[in-house]
């Protein structure tokens, strides 16, 4: 009978030999298949509504900040310059983002009429 060392080693052995035929075969599979296939170029046009997009995204982050500090200064201080400060960023955060919701809807409609394969 075979010691437990023994069928270790056995184990091992036969662990090694499966992995040296497996790699040549994984490593020709991944030579012999396509790499990487090439991304589709992006539509400069959508580039563009992605980035105000992304921007509107980061003022709405931006917005909720502002209001969790301006509840905080608020609940600290109804009358303190951090209260009025607080409101004044969150209201210039809002109309910042409200002017580029609008500029993103303009285009928008401007692209569906204009480029009817961009709608």
């Amino acid at each position: 009978m075979d010691t437990t060392m023994e069928k270790n080693e056995m184990m091992e052995n036969e662990m090694e030999m499966s992995m040296e035929t497996q790699m040549p075969e994984m490593m020709k599979a991944n030579l012999a298949g396509k790499m990487k296939e090439p991304e589709e170029e992006m539509n400069p046009v959508n580039a563009i509504i992605g980035v105000v997009r992304n921007k509107i995204n980061d003022l709405a982050d931006e917005l909720d900040m502002a209001d969790i500090e301006f509840a905080r200064a608020h609940h600290n201080d109804k009358y303190s310059k951090a209260t009025y400060d607080a409101e004044e960023t969150c209201r210039l955060l809002n109309a910042k983002k409200s002017v580029l919701e609008n500029v993103l809807i303009s285009m928008e409609d401007m692209i569906s009429s204009m480029m009817p394969e961009y709608a």
